[in-house]
């Protein structure tokens, strides 16, 4: 359907939900070609799940106020496929597509973009998690040296008082699933379906939490350590990946791989997934 252009503002200053915009002018012949790659585009992903993003048509030269915010938003050259987040992707809520207009290939952008546009609006959920969970292991959020060993152990009275708050009193973390790995990133190949998003969602938070040390931008943080910049990307497609989930385990140093393996600790990853069982994600 055709996008309003008032919509069109909100979307280009994050201001409106997930949104890919294909712009056109009506002479355009390579844009008539477009057509019928957007249209089953469309139709496909109408008939899977997942996080949807609405697609709509631009007219850029529909009236002066159209050409006007298709100069704003980066437009130049018809057709063009932009996808605007409600969450910043790269420093910007809008991302121009790259390639070449090929169905699959825009398919797998979108589905890429909607993962991470997603991961952040639950990393702001996940602050209450991360944040409650590191001053237990001798650890401030964003800052200060974690002292302990990737096989360190909580306390008792922390897994006593995380269990009672997360899975109600007389309960126990040994309800949660249990791991013959210390390892968390080798976990992740023994975990059930049924706790598989939650190892993952917490091996991803303590990883970027680790990296957040390590420099103020993603650029940075990779320079220090590769893994940084590839960790919400290996979120969003499951750690299938050698590259995301190697096969020698944690790729982050002794430091981050310390904080990391509080994943399979049972209270740590009970929290993770009472976060997104909260959110219907589980």
């Amino acid at each position: 359907p055709p996008h309003p252009h008032t919509q069109l503002s909100k979307s280009m200053h994050g201001q409106a939900d997930d949104s890919v915009l294909y712009f056109y002018a009506p002479w355009c012949t390579n844009c008539a070609q477009f057509d019928r790659i957007w249209t089953n585009i469309a139709e496909v992903r109408a008939a899977t799940n997942g996080p949807r993003a609405s697609m709509s048509k631009f007219n850029c030269e529909q009236t002066p106020e159209h050409t006007r915010l298709c100069t704003e938003a980066g437009v130049d050259q018809y057709p063009a496929v932009i996808y605007f987040g409600s969450e910043r992707v790269n420093g910007r809520n809008a991302v121009k597509y790259p390639g070449d207009l090929y169905g699959e290939a825009i398919r797998d952008w979108i589905s890429m973009l909607e993962g991470v546009t997603w991961w952040r609006r639950l990393l702001k959920k996940l602050g209450s998690v991360v944040g409650s969970i590191l001053p237990s292991f001798g650890r401030k959020r964003g800052g200060g040296k974690y002292a302990g060993a990737s096989s360190y152990s909580p306390p008792d009275e922390h897994i006593g008082a995380t269990g009672e708050a997360y899975f109600g009193a007389g309960s126990t973390p040994t309800d949660v699933e249990q791991f013959e790995s210390e390892d968390a990133f080798l976990a992740m190949d023994e975990v059930s379906p049924v706790y598989q998003l939650a190892l993952q969602t917490c091996v991803a938070d303590m990883t970027l939490e680790f990296c957040r040390e390590l420099g103020e931008t993603v650029e940075e943080q990779a320079a220090k350590q590769p893994y940084c910049g590839i960790v919400e990307d290996c979120y969003t497609k499951g750690f299938y990946s050698l590259e995301c989930s190697p096969s020698t385990g944690c790729p982050l140093g002794d430091e981050g791989c310390a904080m990391v393996n509080l994943c399979v600790q049972p209270d740590v990853l009970g929290q993770y997934q009472d976060l997104l069982r909260s959110e219907g994600l589980v």
